[in-house]
């Protein structure tokens, strides 16, 4: 930023700074890092650190006078723990940019429980009026409403040629029927057709009858005149209403020409849960190219992932299911409004409680199988503690109980 190299403001006051704006996060510091570089000098970057704690009470340092002479054309979002004050300290930030014109916005490897819609919009509102490229990839923590329609809608979607939501990860209180994104049909009637690829996961509200609308808008527009030769890749995976059967089905009924397939007759393999298509019109180049999994791992328990592997690389949110550690001595659970409590009857004391956040269980017979979780300090067990960090991801270590 400016601030690292402050002869810049003043070489360059008659002159708006090209830059793109990678926000990080420092795990060991508890920092948030911003590094911006000029298009023109993209190895060499600037970069400044702010505190996350003095973000999270509301009095960060006001970085105003640096974005104001910066034109941002590149907004990323990297490996940060994401909650409203920080979302909205950041767009209290991007907007006094004089020309805040971002072409790509990518929020990635990002940790968003204590993140809501309404944050979500205001970040959209400011950046999506010129994206060409709008990315969510590697988000845990999710709720269920923080990414749909509406959201999407808020895109300036004339230019947009790219779109992705893949590998979404849910907060462990959004029950397994929830687990999914309101995302569907109108988002994909509003993609122009000059899209090269749009990856879709976990969106429950795209339905075939959606994707063959696409498909005949996509063929019935004129060719781009950009290039000869283009394709299209639509990537559908883990969207409940939306399987390589009913698309199948579908596109006979809409007369579609499928590669490899004939319109009439063909017969569905319904047990088959990724398949990809290819869709060329007579006499034009270009190509169409579909595909459909709908293969959804199951899940036991609660909400959270139940395997070892997935536990560890999602540690930061996907603490339910670490209850099968726990002795057979914890043997009940009392909830009262937002505290959930444990009674240890191996303790030399007649009971011992540790208030916890609040949990939702979507079983109350697995009630040993649940963790009860303080975010701020640790999980209750006689054989292991789980020290939980500021920002929320895990660390697991053996202690002895007193």
């Amino acid at each position: 930023l400016i601030l690292a190299c402050p002869y810049s403001l003043l070489r360059c006051h008659q002159q708006r700074l090209v830059t793109c704006l990678t926000i990080s996060y420092v795990q060991d510091e508890d920092l948030f890092l911003l590094a911006t570089f000029k298009k023109s000098h993209s190895s060499r970057k600037n970069c400044i650190t702010i505190s996350r704690q003095r973000v999270l009470e509301q009095c960060g340092q006001n970085l105003r006078f640096c974005f104001r002479r910066l034109r941002i054309l590149g907004l990323q979002f990297s490996n940060v723990p994401l909650c409203s004050q920080s979302v909205n300290f950041f767009c209290d930030m991007l907007a006094s940019c004089r020309a805040l014109e971002p072409k790509t916005l990518r929020v990635c490897d990002c940790y968003l429980a204590g993140l809501n819609g309404s944050d979500m919009l205001r970040l959209m509102k400011l950046c999506g009026s010129h994206l060409i490229v709008l990315s969510f990839m590697n988000l845990t923590g999710v709720s269920s409403s923080l990414l749909c329609d509406d959201l999407l809608a808020m895109a300036n979607h004339s230019g947009l040629y790219v779109l992705m939501i893949q590998s979404i990860d849910f907060h462990f209180s959004v029950p397994l029927c929830d687990q999914y994104l309101r995302i569907g049909d109108a988002t994909l009637a509003r993609l122009p057709n000059t899209m090269r690829k749009v990856k879709l996961e976990k969106c429950g509200l795209i339905t075939a009858e959606g994707v063959c609308e696409f498909v005949e808008r996509y063929f019935g527009s004129e060719p781009s005149t950009s290039s000869a030769h283009r394709s299209t890749e639509l990537i559908f995976k883990q969207c409940d209403q939306l399987t390589t059967a009913s698309f199948e089905r579908e596109a006979q009924r809409r007369r579609i020409p499928i590669e490899g397939q004939e319109t009439d007759g063909e017969y569905i393999m319904k047990w088959v849960k990724r398949r990809q298509y290819h869709i060329r019109k007579a006499n034009e180049r270009r190509l169409l190219s579909i595909e459909i999994d709908s293969y959804r791992p199951i899940r036991s328990g609660l909400a959270s992932p139940a395997i070892v592997d997935e536990l560890s690389r999602n540690s930061m949110h996907s603490i339910a299911m670490l209850g099968r550690l726990y002795p057979e001595h914890i043997v009940s659970l009392h909830c009262d409004n937002a505290i959930c409590q444990t009674s240890d009857q191996s303790c030399s004391e007649p009971e011992k409680y540790v208030e916890t956040k609040k949990l939702f269980l979507t079983d109350q017979a697995s009630v040993r199988m649940a963790n009860i979780v303080r975010p701020t300090s640790h999980m209750l067990s006689t054989d292991l503690i789980t020290e939980i960090c500021p920002h929320g991801f895990v660390r697991l270590r053996k202690f002895i109980a007193s």
